[in-house]
């Protein structure tokens, strides 16, 4: 029984017996399909079967699409899809390149839970998401021209895992920013309407933004504090130091574990209210090379590890020689 077929660099392949006719015996067990470099082949929609669940297709005229263990990767693909072959199992999507994303089809995949969109430079907005209402995961990256307009509460009532953030030095640092102002006022104009006894409407436990000014405003620290237990900070390029209202917001993340800094290429020091985050378990700086000591007032007696890499000399320096209880140093 035929359980595999790859197919490679035949650049003047025009025809494959098993792309045209699913219905033979010998194809029931196929479960692995790897066609790259055959452009002239023409292909049915992917997966052609529902027994697919390794394939991977890869032209330069169609892009590459890969499918496996329920995951499906895009990069520059403009084919249409088999989704009625993937509809109850695939689980993660991710959108690169352009890749053209189908959203009303995504509202009927009954296992989907994480959507990744990365270097899409369409006119994309949190409108066209407000329906993928079983999302748990959620990541937006280098997707410059991304809009807030449309933002659907339900969307975001699910969410665990949220990413936005634009790594490409020239594109805009304001999405992580509008993204948070308007759950912060959604959130706040629904609980309005609901009774005292209704439960938090944001569960998100994992954030990583783009923008330190953005999350650390009370309005939206108050929406994360019980919940949010690992903040990342990617690639900000304004902040140098935070400011007293910054420093005062930071302080409501009572559940915080995990603090991460990386790339922020502007940054001069940690918070120097760290001290005061009771959970804080991981502190960590990757690439803030303008970053050279530890808290005046010190680190949490929660922590257990501070990893320090690619920042300056002077941190390093600093780290190695801390000698505190349970402490795990990587500098």
């Amino acid at each position: 029984m035929l359980e595999k077929i790859v197919c490679k660099e035949f650049p003047n392949l025009y025809a494959l017996p098993f792309l045209q006719d699913c219905s033979m015996g010998s194809y029931n067990h196929l479960w692995k399909l790897e066609i790259t470099g055959c452009p002239k082949l023409p292909m049915p929609l992917m997966p052609h079967t529902s027994t697919l669940t390794d394939v991977t297709v890869d032209t330069r005229r169609t892009g590459r699409m890969v499918y496996v263990n329920h995951n499906l990767y895009l990069t520059r693909y403009n084919r249409a899809l088999a989704w009625h072959n993937m509809a109850d199992k695939v689980e993660s999507i991710t959108f690169k390149a352009g890749s053209t994303v189908p959203w009303i089809i995504l509202q009927s995949l009954t296992s989907f839970k994480k959507l990744v969109i990365e270097g899409d430079s369409s006119k994309q907005s949190l409108a066209s998401l407000s329906y993928l209402t079983s999302l748990t995961n959620l990541r937006i990256q280098d997707c410059k021209n991304f809009k807030v307009g449309g933002f659907n509460l339900l969307m975001a009532s699910n969410l665990k895992d949220l990413a936005v953030h634009n790594i490409i030095e020239y594109y805009p640092r304001f999405v992580a920013a509008d993204l948070l102002s308007e759950l912060a006022v959604e959130i706040t104009r629904s609980k309005k309407l609901l009774p005292p006894t209704a439960g938090a409407l944001l569960q998100l436990v994992r954030l990583n933004v783009d923008s330190i000014s953005a999350v650390l405003v009370a309005p939206v620290c108050r929406l994360l504090a019980a919940t949010l237990k690992e903040l990342v900070i990617t690639c900000d390029r304004e902040v140098e130091n935070l400011t007293k209202d910054e420093e005062k917001a930071l302080q409501l993340l009572t559940s915080l574990q995990e603090l991460s800094f990386w790339r922020c290429h502007r940054l001069r020091s940690f918070p120097q209210g760290l001290h005061g985050l009771p959970s804080l378990r991981k502190l960590q700086a990757i690439t803030c090379r303008r970053i050279r000591s530890l808290p005046k007032k010190g680190i949490p007696t929660s922590l257990r590890e501070l990893s320090i890499n690619d920042c300056s000399r002077k941190l390093h320096n600093q780290a190695k020689k801390l000698n505190q209880r349970n402490l795990s140093v990587s500098a």
